[in-house]
């Protein structure tokens, strides 16, 4: 793995996802890291940061791939995505953190704009279909040990919604007005189970019995927690969420190495400016007295440092205490035949996690196998859209 492996990005791609007639089906995953969303046709992701902004005049220019301007009903404008991370200051950075990742986030403007930003792309028509006003239906999911949260969650995203986006590439603000009939929400690693057994036609594979019924553990590595979800003999036998073995661990204890070694404070929001190439920029004073005055070259001396190892070595370290927790959780896999591996961080340790499942005698089952092309970060939000499409095509069937 490269430093850019651990970068959110922004993504769009068009795609023909399995419909139900007269049902748009939208499947969302707001992260703490990033928003991944699967629609009847596209699929998309951008990083969940928001940034209060009082330019108003961005239909001047051709904004391109990243940008996305939201706009509430009382007229307050924001940047969303990877614009607003490349626009923010340390300042605005250190303000939003502790809501970004708090346990409870949904109440904060950058919760509810990453929502309504995401749902509104969702509906936006292309070459692969055209959303002709088909009752909308949410699927997502939560962590294992946040289903407390599930009536809150439904009632933000079932109902109305009105706001104004400019969208990527589009460059003019539209107005969005519409309403989500009914929203389902799942434990988070069952998407993972359903992306596993589910071919892109939304109809099980020919082996997915071995995923569905058999005896597996879901290995789901995402941004703010792991999750280890198990099932025997179809009972949930495992129901764990971890806070301290996610990718914010990693970039906690990355940037405090930072810190400590070269003095430099990035937030770890900002880390994501610099995973493109891995390197920092920082400036070491010339002079006895530490005083840097940046008119006055002579004062600083401007250095680069690899902070690959750093990150690479901190997200090593926070593999092994994943894997603990696993085999702790499982017996040592004693009475499982498969692990599903699912989410960002499992496929950062894939490998390791994977050699050590291997050589307990289990199976190791990548929760994209039935999708290769698609980024592993959309592996649960790929299963709650199957989920969602064989709720909906059953509740078809009963209705004739």
């Amino acid at each position: 793995m490269k430093t850019i492996d651990y970068k959110t990005r922004t993504s769009m791609r068009e795609e023909n996802n399995p419909m139900v007639p007269g049902i748009w089906s939208i499947a969302l995953d707001i992260g703490y890291s990033s928003v991944k969303c699967m629609t009847t046709n596209k699929v998309f992701s951008f990083p969940s940061f928001v940034k209060e902004s009082d330019d108003d005049d961005y239909d001047m220019f051709n904004p391109g791939g990243t940008m996305i301007r939201f706009r509430n009903e009382y007229g307050k404008n924001y940047d969303v995505g990877g614009i607003a991370l490349d626009l923010a200051n340390i300042r605005e950075v250190n303000y939003n953190i502790g809501t970004m990742y708090g346990r409870d986030w949904y109440d904060t403007d950058t919760y509810r704009v990453c929502l309504e930003s995401s749902l509104g792309l969702a509906i936006l028509s292309n070459k692969k279909r055209t959303y002709n006003k088909e009752s909308l239906r949410v699927i997502t999911g939560l962590p294992c040990k946040y289903s407390d949260d599930a009536g809150l969650l439904k009632r933000m995203i079932t109902g109305h919604h009105s706001f104004d986006m400019i969208s990527p590439n589009s460059g003019m603000w539209e107005h969005f007005d519409f309403n989500v009939a009914d929203t389902v929400i799942i434990p988070q690693p069952l998407g993972a189970i359903w992306s596993a057994g589910y071919d892109n036609f939304g109809k099980k594979t020919t082996d997915s019995d071995k995923v569905l019924k058999n005896n597996v553990v879901v290995f789901d590595g995402g941004f703010g927690t792991l999750d280890i979800f198990g099932k025997i003999g179809g009972v949930t036998s495992v129901r764990s969420t971890y806070r301290e073995c996610g990718m914010k661990e990693v970039f906690l204890r990355t940037v405090k190495e930072i810190k400590d070694k070269y003095k430099e404070d990035i937030p770890i929001p900002m880390l994501y400016r610099f995973l493109d190439e891995g390197i920092i920029h920082y400036d070491e004073p010339c002079k006895e007295d530490g005083i840097i005055n940046y008119s006055d070259p002579d004062t600083y001396t401007r250095k680069t440092v690899d902070i690959s190892d750093i990150l690479l070595k901190n997200s090593m370290i926070i593999a092994k205490n994943a894997l603990q927790y696993l085999l702790k959780d499982t017996n040592q896999l004693s009475a499982y035949k498969a692990v599903i591996l699912s989410g960002g961080s499992a496929a950062a340790w894939s490998e390791f996690i994977g050699k050590a499942v291997s050589a307990l005698g289990v199976s190791v089952i990548n929760a994209n196998r039935n999708n290769t092309s698609l980024d592993p970060i959309f592996n649960n939000v790929r299963g709650y859209y199957m989920f969602l499409t064989h709720l909906l095509r059953e509740e078809r069937s009963e209705k004739h």
